[in-house]
């Protein structure tokens, strides 16, 4: 898994992966977001663990923030698609740097399979501190229910070492926070969560 990580540490080489393997996925995860995230004025929004920023252009008139560890993917996603009203910086999802109700929304997609259960309630707990309780949204890989066989061994493939079940997740969500909202949903082969804190 040391090459694959390494190797996905390539900006343009993560997208085509994306792209290529996850296209229906990300589809409904765009729909989704343009649904739950007004994109209007005075409208500030945070992504957290934003990768290469490709969330971004969803947002025209909002400001959006988009935050990630990886200093080669911020740099990617600032070249790409930095422009005024859409920033990209380097920061640690478990202890932001802005001050309590600074952004309107946060969201979150594909970063919490990443983490292990105390840095994943950490990062939450910091989501709804800077942006309070019914703004804060999340979309995450699960494993699939059975029958998805194909959908399963790719989350075996991935490179996040924390991938859950929906009851897992469900019952670390359900245990430190108030769910608002909460659902396993499936894009192609890929099973994920959808969660409002």
């Amino acid at each position: 898994m040391g090459v694959i990580n390494h190797l996905m540490g390539f900006p343009r080489l993560y997208a085509f992966v994306q792209n290529s393997i996850a296209r229906s996925l990300h589809h409904q995860v765009k729909s989704s977001l343009c649904r739950d995230l007004p994109d209007k004025t005075g409208v500030d929004i945070l992504d957290i663990g934003c990768g290469i920023g490709d969330y971004s252009v969803l947002f025209k008139q909002a400001t959006y923030t988009g935050l990630d560890k990886d200093e080669c993917y911020i740099h990617s996603a600032t070249s790409k698609y930095g422009r005024p009203g859409v920033t990209f910086i380097a920061g640690d999802a478990t202890k932001l740097s802005f001050s309590s109700g600074h952004f309107s929304y946060c969201f979150s997609v594909g970063l919490y399979h990443h983490l292990p259960d105390d840095a994943v309630v950490a990062s939450l707990q910091e989501a709804l501190r800077v942006a309070g309780p019914g703004r804060v949204i999340v979309m995450d890989a699960i494993f699939p229910p059975r029958g998805n066989f194909p959908g399963y061994l790719l989350r075996r493939l991935d490179r996040g070492k924390f991938v859950r079940t929906f009851t897992a997740y469900e019952q670390l969500l359900r245990n430190h926070f108030n769910v608002q909202e909460i659902t396993a949903k499936r894009g192609g082969l890929l099973d994920y969560i959808y969660y409002r804190l």
